[in-house]
């Protein structure tokens, strides 16, 4: 089974591929517009998403902020960057923005610093090895007052070693939100704002990732993945019920680089 099909799959009636409501987007966008209304404020010129996905989040600011915007996607999916090259040009922006199929760290680390007024990466920060190697990352691309979007997973609580083996993951791979809204201090940034999904945000968006395996499961019973994409779903909606739910939270900080 390729992985990277089983998720745009499963992401396939999802905007932006994690648990934040787009209503938390947008007003993480409203507070970047308004920071480049100051008198002060230099246009916002250059944009890059990390693991951008179907690029939503760079479109979508593409849609608010007109040229000089220009803003750069990257991603190892094939099959989201296809999704987001069409979403691009059925919104007339596909010409300020540039997609790289590629792996963030094949190209992030060889990127000029104070290249970028805006840096986001959305629970992706595993495309850098981690949060902390991501948040480094981000503060040095980063120019001068440009902010920062981060999206990052958190424990809720303490999690159960049965919930850790049947994920794959260790304690240590993630902290408290609180521990997240920190994360900017040693590279000398501030948070200007965060919020954290919801229980009703994280339901929508499991339930849907759920159902969209079953709807192409329904139509597609001959596809030699059939079989393995609906195990695969079932094991891991199953887990969220059990455990996921009460334990993981996810989390969405906008931080702002101070010189």
């Amino acid at each position: 089974m390729d992985r990277a099909r089983f998720s745009a799959l499963a992401h396939s009636s999802h905007a932006h591929c994690n648990p934040i409501s787009a209503a938390s987007i947008e007003h993480a966008l409203d507070l970047i517009a308004a920071a480049h209304k100051l008198p002060s404020a230099p246009p916002l010129s250059s944009a890059l998403d990390i693991a951008c996905g179907k690029a939503e989040l760079l479109i979508r600011l593409l849609e608010r902020f007109p040229a000089p915007l220009r803003s750069l996607g990257l991603d190892n999916s094939k099959f989201m960057l296809d999704e987001a090259r069409a979403r691009a040009t059925a919104r007339n922006i596909a010409n300020r923005l540039t997609l790289r199929l590629t792996d963030a760290e094949h190209v992030v680390p060889h990127l000029p610093g104070a290249s970028f007024d805006f840096v986001s990466c959305i629970g992706s920060s595993h495309a850098l090895h981690d949060k902390h190697r991501a948040m480094e990352q981000m503060a040095r691309l980063a120019t001068s007052r440009g902010h920062i979007l981060l999206g990052e997973g958190y424990w809720k609580k303490k999690p159960d070693p049965a919930y850790l083996a049947a994920f794959g993951a260790t304690e240590d791979e993630m902290e408290s939100h609180e521990a997240n809204q920190r994360l900017g201090h040693a590279h000398e940034l501030k948070l200007i704002w965060s919020t954290a999904a919801s229980e009703t945000d994280w339901d929508a968006y499991e339930n849907a990732h759920a159902a969209n395996i079953e709807r192409f499961a329904r139509e597609n019973p001959s596809d030699p993945d059939t079989p393995a994409m609906l195990e695969r779903s079932r094991n891991w909606h199953n887990l969220y019920q059990e455990h996921g739910r009460s334990t993981m939270g996810f989390g969405l900080y906008l931080i702002q680089k101070l010189r």
